[in-house]
């Protein structure tokens, strides 16, 4: 599932903004072409139109050799901007034009953070922003086309914003909550996942209905009714309780699915955690986190 070649090798999309300024036309192709066992592209390629002139742009992971070189085609020559060498070479001449010092190089990093530093502190919009390279990477591939994809507390403010992602990307999103009625062409399902028949006979139900399960989103939030209480006032049998539902109910759906995925040799599982597992005040949360 993962976020693609289109997003980890970014950097060569801000150099031709940097250079050029945005596009008057683009195309673009996303596919996965090798052998690596991932479910993202894994080769992007882009060709963009200027007034003058036009510019191609080719990712991938596969490649083995290391090579990350920009080449600039003019009338009379061609530059050849090497990133890993750190220089520029007039191809024609064999002349060096650049040649900057390996040991320097790190400085860029520091530099970076300094401009970004800058720009968040005097408010100015950064020349390499997400919105400058939208265009580059808005595609109709749509990432989880034809992926079911379990959410479990989809009635949540939280599980409802990772239905509509997985939607928007194509994904089947199939609703586990204890608090809406089951609708099975809506793809929702009425389920209390603490109670570990009703988690094994839904999951039963979703396997035959989907045939493969390729993800898991576990976002569900049980608790007892006394959730918050102070950690000297916490009831034993509450924290047994607490930890079952929100550690060991969790495990047994896990390992269900993971049987599942095992058998069709591909899926991820994604476990939604919080920052007050560690930072925060109630006893229960911090245990089960941690």
């Amino acid at each position: 599932m993962g976020g693609g070649v289109q997003f980890d090798l970014i950097h060569e999309i801000d150099y031709l903004n940097y250079l050029f300024g945005e596009p008057l036309a683009l195309e673009k192709q996303y596919r996965r072409v090798s052998h690596l066992e991932i479910d993202s592209c894994d080769y992007a390629h882009y060709s963009a139109t200027y007034q003058k002139f036009s510019a191609n742009v080719t990712l991938n992971y596969f490649r083995r050799d290391a090579k990350r070189t920009l080449e600039i085609v003019r009338e009379n020559d061609t530059l050849l901007l090497n990133f890993i060498e750190g220089n520029i070479i007039n191809l024609m001449t064999g002349q060096t034009l650049l040649n900057i010092d390996k040991e320097g190089l790190p400085l860029s990093y520091l530099n970076q953070m300094k401009y970004f530093l800058s720009a968040a502190k005097s408010k100015k919009h950064p020349m390499n922003s997400l919105e400058g390279i939208a265009a580059y990477n808005q595609t109709d591939l749509m990432i989880l086309k034809g992926k079911n994809i379990i959410v479990t507390g989809s009635e949540g403010l939280l599980g409802k914003a990772i239905v509509t992602d997985i939607q928007k990307e194509g994904g089947i999103a199939i609703c586990l909550d204890i608090s809406h009625e089951t609708a099975p062409e809506l793809h929702r399902y009425k389920v209390d996942l603490t109670h570990q028949e009703e988690t094994e006979n839904i999951l039963i139900k979703l396997f035959e209905a989907y045939h493969h399960i390729d993800g898991l989103v576990n976002n569900a939030y049980p608790r007892t009714k006394d959730w918050g209480t102070k950690m000297e006032e916490v009831a034993l049998s509450s924290f047994r309780q607490n930890v079952d539902w929100q550690l060991n109910s969790v495990f047994h759906l896990i390992q269900l699915i993971s049987n599942h995925m095992i058998e069709f040799n591909q899926g991820s599982v994604v476990n939604i955690a919080s920052i007050y597992g560690i930072v925060g005040t109630i006893l229960h949360y911090m245990t089960i986190q941690i």
